[in-house]
């Protein structure tokens, strides 16, 4: 009869007790999790908006590349149809939020925002039929009053292997308000 370590030796790996194999196992389930995408791996970040990283682009060389941060992605949402919008209050925000969550039993709060400094910007791709489809907003520029968000769609190769089962991809980011009047949406090629 083999022992716990018997077995673990057994398949190359030289560990002395048991403690490694857990770390092992957590971070691989944690990996598996992120690289599946499943409503437990979305990220939602609750800190508040890095003010000195705003400033510091701001002196920078490079005046028009604007700090986004994400506070929620992922590839489950209420929201079916392809949408971009922007919340520039708490009731656009609680609107939004309450659209996104709809399709959950128990769904969050809306992560906290601080609407005197940062507006919240949000890409729906809408309901696809199988996995392998993502959607990123990857830049964000400012320029003569208006913010462009430049994102990205990426889709499933053709015959490539994927879940069977309806995805809705999305991105959701808070940005510096400062001297956005318009924002603009624009999907890279």
């Amino acid at each position: 009869m083999f022992s716990f370590r018997q077995e673990i030796d057994l398949r190359g790996w030289r560990f002395k007790s048991g403690i490694p194999v857990a770390r092992h196992l957590v971070a691989s389930s944690l990996l598996v999790l992120i690289l599946c995408g499943l409503p437990e791996a979305n990220a939602m970040a609750k800190n508040s908006f890095p003010a000195e990283v705003a400033a510091t682009q701001a002196a920078s060389n490079l005046p028009n590349k604007i700090f986004f941060q994400t506070v929620a992605k992922g590839f489950r949402s209420g929201i079916r149809a392809p949408l971009q919008a922007v919340a520039r209050s708490q009731s656009e925000w609680d609107g939004l939020w309450r659209k996104h969550v709809s399709n959950q039993t128990n769904p969050p709060p809306p992560p906290s925002i601080d609407f005197t400094k940062e507006i919240v910007a949000a890409v729906f791709l809408g309901e696809k039929p199988t996995g392998g489809y993502e959607i990123q907003i990857v830049s964000a520029d400012r320029s003569d009053g208006s913010l462009t968000l430049s994102f990205d769609e990426k889709h499933p190769p053709p015959g490539g292997m994927t879940i069977q089962a309806f995805t809705q991809p999305f991105h959701i980011v808070r940005v510096a308000a400062t001297g956005t009047e318009t924002v603009v949406f624009r999907r890279l090629p």
